[in-house]
């Protein structure tokens, strides 16, 4: 989905079933990031649209200055569970 798209739904608590039949998708990633000095913690979860069940989820700790590893992270994080899950391995 484009981003504009799904932006009027952050920082908002919608429920994730609800976001995925306004979006028409099938897992939706919620997350959290909260920051202590130069350290950030992101907390971030695929959920499955269709029950609510979470299909992956992690906790991340880096320095502020690494928020870009964080998101490649989460990215390739997601893509691999992804994959584990559509081949069954």
């Amino acid at each position: 989905m484009a981003r504009s798209t799904v932006f009027r739904f952050k920082g908002k608590e919608d429920d994730p079933r609800q976001i995925g039949e306004t979006l028409k998708v099938g897992a939706v990633v919620l997350g959290r990031i909260t920051q202590h000095g130069d350290e950030l913690g992101v907390d971030a979860d695929l959920v499955n649209t269709a029950d609510g069940t979470e299909l992956w989820g992690s906790h991340y700790v880096r320095k502020l200055a690494d928020v870009t590893e964080i998101q490649s992270d989460i990215t390739r994080d997601i893509s691999s569970s992804l994959r584990i899950q559509l081949t069954g391995a």
